[in-house]
């Protein structure tokens, strides 16, 4: 069962993603061997790092289960930091309203993330990140985006679908898992890859698997959400801790967020213009602000 609440939720890279096939594809991995590289075998996948395939970046095919047939795509950590594991599926569109949609199991103990980019170059800036979904390894998923924020609870060693709608031409995206809805809200820049990467957030080992993924157009109609009129902006990011937070209010509150929805500390904006420390350990963590009732959340890295 999935539990959804409104708690709060890098690498870069320059990969140019084209439009394989206007008319969308799909990718079971049936056609390959277990032991064969993704990058090296199928058209539809680049690493996220330069290296290309058959590197430490690749991702592996594997027969040790599968959503449906025999093999299935394999997504494993080996650095203590994230990775080395880290792909991207290439989908390049540029407009219209499309469906993406896999099958995805996590590992006991072990958690996983993927994101979908919002740019040609996947990680080139803020603006890359339209969806974050991180799992801890313990049956909780962060979700989040320009929109905002959600959680889903997702019981681990079992197959979910992920069923991902995203409309180009309305600024829409629509997230759903196994047929429930989580979320709806804006969308910004093309569908430029999905990157699927071992990576837990610094809260467990990364493990997980992929299957039978589906890239097509989608007859889904999403509704017209009103996009918060919130804004702000905020540097140097990267920081070392010093950060300057412009909103152009008075009286607005930040709250900072790691990456599993925990709320790690809030403070309130007394002027436009205003200076914050974050104390906190480096990593990467989602900045929200608040105002009048409207948010708006960005991602923040700390590095010393």
């Amino acid at each position: 069962m999935l539990l959804r609440s409104s708690i709060g939720i890098f690498a870069v890279i320059f990969a140019s993603i084209t439009s394989l096939n206007a008319q969308g594809f799909t990718e079971s991995f049936e056609d390959y061997n277990a032991g064969d590289y993704v990058v090296v075998s199928s058209e539809h996948f680049d690493t996220w790092v330069t290296g290309g395939g058959g590197t430490a970046g690749d991702a592996v095919i594997t027969d040790s289960l599968a959503s449906d047939g025999a093999n299935c795509l394999e997504i494993e950590q080996t650095n203590a930091l994230g990775g080395d594991t880290d792909v991207l599926l290439l989908i390049g569109e540029t407009e219209g309203n499309w469906g993406v949609n896999f099958d995805l199991q996590m590992v006991g103990g072990a958690g996983g993330y993927f994101n979908v980019q919002g740019t040609e170059e996947a990680g080139s800036g803020t603006e890359s990140w339209q969806l974050n979904f991180a799992e801890d390894g313990a049956g909780t998923a962060a979700i989040d985006g320009p929109w905002g924020t959600t959680t889903a609870s997702m019981a681990t060693d079992e197959w979910y679908n992920v069923d991902l709608v995203i409309d180009l031409d309305q600024g829409l995206m629509q997230m759903s898992i196994d047929g429930e809805i989580l979320l709806q809200g804006v969308y910004a820049g093309i569908l430029g890859s999905i990157n699927f990467f071992a990576w837990t957030g610094g809260t467990g080992l990364g493990h997980y698997f992929v299957d039978n993924i589906n890239v097509a157009p989608s007859t889904v109609v999403l509704q017209s959400v009103q996009e918060t009129e919130v804004n702000f902006s905020f540097g140097p990011n990267p920081t070392s801790g010093e950060i300057r937070i412009e909103t152009g209010v008075y009286g607005a509150s930040m709250t900072v967020y790691a990456l599993t929805g925990q709320a790690l500390f809030t403070q309130r904006l007394d002027s436009p213009v205003q200076q914050v420390t974050l104390d906190m350990p480096e990593g990467v963590y989602l900045m929200e602000i608040k105002f009048n009732g409207q948010r708006q959340m960005r991602k923040v890295i700390v590095s010393r």
